[in-house]
């Protein structure tokens, strides 16, 4: 081989070492650095809402399909929702007993919802007991909703 070309090929060798030791320090460069962030404020309640479609009497059931609306301005995951039964008074939730079951999600709701969206439905029933139930005639059954977050 020539001394030209030998000069060639170890200039071509050392341009290789070089410049992939110039890439590899440039890739593997360190550095450190701060910012600032803030949160939002916290999230409204989500709007929940659902009315069963004919009273109950002793022994009934009925599907109640709940609605629920996000007004926050961003998307809301909620995991369940639990409906609760109840007459005005103590005394006639202990003579007519109401049960719910529970919806359970995860849910994701779209922020800022122009309308409600339907969840799924609950059971909701009234007990038939053995005692005389005819002071629960006639009398309204509050619903009452509320929900876990995500865990």
């Amino acid at each position: 081989m020539r001394l030209r070309n030998k000069f060639l090929v170890a200039g071509a060798i050392a341009s290789t070492v070089l410049i992939g030791g110039a890439a590899y320090a440039y890739w593997t460069t360190g550095g450190s650095g701060s910012g600032t962030a803030a949160t939002s404020a916290s999230v409204s309640d989500v709007e929940l809402s659902g009315d069963l479609a004919t009273a109950l009497y002793p022994g009934a059931t009925q599907a109640l399909t709940i609605k629920a609306k996000d007004t926050n301005p961003g998307d809301v995951t909620i995991a369940a929702v639990y409906v609760t039964a109840s007459f005005a008074t103590p005394q006639l939730t202990a003579l007519c007993p109401l049960a719910a079951t529970a919806l359970v999600g995860p849910f994701t709701l779209t922020g800022a919802a122009a309308t409600p969206v339907s969840l799924g439905d609950v059971n909701v029933s009234f007990e038939n007991t053995a005692s005389d139930q005819s002071a629960c005639i006639n009398k309204p059954i509050t619903l009452s909703y509320s929900t876990v977050a995500p865990s």
